[in-house]
């Protein structure tokens, strides 16, 4: 499995963008970290990620060939 994020933002309704203008992908084999102080929207990256949260802007595309 793969994952592309393209130029996305998250915002809470109670706050201003967690973050914006994302852009990375990985690839299937690729080891990457998340890394940053309390309340940067790792959490929310990861939950992105996954699909459980849409984001405010922009696209992320999962692929469906499992990661091996």
């Amino acid at each position: 499995m793969s994952i592309i994020i393209n130029d996305v933002a998250y915002s809470y309704a109670h706050q201003q963008n967690v973050f914006e203008h994302i852009c990375f992908s990985v690839e299937s084999r690729e080891k990457v970290s998340i890394v940053g102080n309390n309340d940067a929207g790792k959490s929310t990256l990861l939950k992105l990620m996954a699909g459980t949260l849409q984001p405010s802007v922009g696209t992320i595309f999962r692929s469906s060939t499992p990661f091996i």
